[in-house]
């Protein structure tokens, strides 16, 4: 199960990165690791409505990367799903 959630997160993260062109959690001009590590952990993912993303798109791309496990996706095929109805939905 974890596994499955951890594989959820980095194809969150991977789309996040694909529809910005930038990692949600880049580190900062001088920023250490550890800082960034705890800047990641404590804050929520940067919104993609300001990236001109809809709404139940922004929404679905944010719960796979959720810091609690368990409000993401079970499984990739799960979050696949998710995204194939958002797909067929906005016509993309």
């Amino acid at each position: 199960m974890l596994a499955g959630v951890r594989a959820v997160y980095g194809l969150g993260a991977t789309l996040f990165s694909a529809l910005t062109g930038h990692a949600a959690f880049e580190r900062r001009s001088g920023e250490q690791v550890v800082a960034q590590f705890l800047r990641i952990t404590t804050q929520e993912v940067p919104d993609l409505r300001e990236h001109g993303i809809p709404d139940d798109v922004a929404d679905t791309i944010a719960r796979a990367m959720s810091r609690e496990p368990d409000q993401r996706p079970a499984t990739a095929a799960d979050f696949g799903e998710q995204l194939r109805t958002l797909q067929r939905g906005h016509g993309f």
